[in-house]
């Protein structure tokens, strides 16, 4: 296969499960970095505003085997479990390793009340999307309402020795901003763990619109710079007729 060049590619980008705003939103961040994307989900809705996006979309069960294969998930870098639901999401990792073998997977977790920890994501060879947990489906809600924005920001001021790594809602509020993406070199990965600071690395966020300029001022305070917005139309979140009935579009 080798010799003939059909041998089929590895490491070829992402697996989402979830088709809900905020899921639309980190998958055109990582298809801007020329990495493919596709997104599994059963909601109609959804499927249809992330293909007007121009995102690649499954409507399916990401839990089947067979959607997993049309996902072609044994070729992919990792797999994202980002519905509402926890429970799903964990399962989704489970099946993602299980029949693609891959060591990149990363599991959202919206409350430490529900019925999966962190420790057990941990347990399963997971990592924790966005680092810690963040409630999913309230920021697809204000991204849907359009309350919630990226923000794109570079270090430039190299950390102290006693700054080194660094877990962004422990600077803001973690309520306020979702730390969405983080460069390494020229390539943006999901955030999945704190952050080995070195000057000019970048890092994209969702902020909460009613404290944008708070966020940004704290931001600024510990080094960090905000770039100008991408001009790419559809990396701009919120844009019209690109939202999903509901707060979250989540299976299972």
């Amino acid at each position: 296969a080798r010799l003939l060049r059909l041998q089929r590619p590895r490491n070829a980008g992402w697996v989402i499960l979830g088709g809900n705003e905020l899921a639309q939103e980190l998958a055109l961040l990582l298809r801007a970095s020329n990495r493919d994307v596709v997104l599994i989900d059963t909601n109609a809705t959804a499927t249809m505003i992330a293909e007007k996006r121009g995102l690649r979309v499954i409507f399916g069960n990401g839990l089947e085997e067979r959607t997993l294969l049309r996902a072609e998930i044994d070729t992919r870098f990792g797999a994202i479990g980002l519905t509402g639901n926890e429970e799903v999401n964990l399962l989704f990792l489970q099946k993602a390793r299980r029949l693609g073998g891959l060591r990149h997977t990363l599991c959202a977790i919206s409350s430490t009340e529900g019925g999966v920890t962190p420790r057990m994501v941990r347990s399963e060879g997971g990592e924790l999307l966005f680092g810690r947990t963040h409630d999913v489906a309230l920021w697809s809600e204000r991204l849907r309402l359009k309350r919630a924005r990226l923000g794109h920001f570079r270090l430039v001021e190299e950390p102290g020795k006693d700054n080194n790594k660094m877990d962004v809602p422990d600077i803001v509020s973690n309520s306020q901003v979702l730390p969405l993406a983080v460069s390494v070199g020229e390539v943006f990965n999901p955030v999945s763990r704190p952050l080995d600071l070195h000057e000019g690395m970048e890092l994209v966020l969702l902020i909460r619109k009613e404290r944008d300029a708070d966020v940004v001022a704290e931001l600024s305070q510990h080094g960090w710079q905000e770039l100008q917005p991408d001009p790419k139309p559809d990396t701009i979140s919120g844009e019209a007729d690109t939202s999903v009935n509901g707060a979250a579009a989540a299976q299972g």
